[in-house]
């Protein structure tokens, strides 16, 4: 597989962030939709003092959907809250969009270095290392 220079790398990356930035860039204004009221408007839990270690754990465990609860995505909506004044849906979203950005480029990396090491002609010593 030929090696691309990391510059190339970088931009291809960048080039991709920003074409799902400009896609999703038109629904970042748009109104809460679906179950938000219930789970994030209609939860007293997100409104909390952040200072308080054990208010955040009560937010992030004040879902009620699906068996894990959604304890991540809870935590980043509290975030949201603690951060700014209550929630906003520009701000949900716009951070939403950001951890999947990041999540994105993470997993594309894992995935690149894991094709490095499979691909055909990649060292022995290199294959069994992983």
């Amino acid at each position: 597989m030929p090696e691309f220079p990391n510059y190339q790398k970088t931009l291809v990356a960048i080039l991709l962030a920003l074409s799902a930035i400009l896609l999703y860039a038109a629904g970042l204004a748009g109104p809460w939709l679906f179950d938000d009221h219930s789970n994030l408007l209609e939860n007293s839990h997100l409104e909390f003092l952040p200072t308080v270690a054990d208010e955040w754990r009560t937010a992030a465990l004040s879902s009620d959907s699906g068996p894990l609860r959604r304890p991540l995505a809870m935590f980043s909506f509290a975030a949201n809250s603690a951060l700014g004044d209550g929630l906003s849906p520009l701000a949900v979203k716009a951070t939403n969009l950001g951890i999947h950005l990041l999540a994105g480029l993470l997993l594309g990396g894992l995935a690149l270095a894991v094709l490095r090491v499979v691909a055909p002609g990649a060292e022995r010593e290199e294959r069994n290392h992983w």
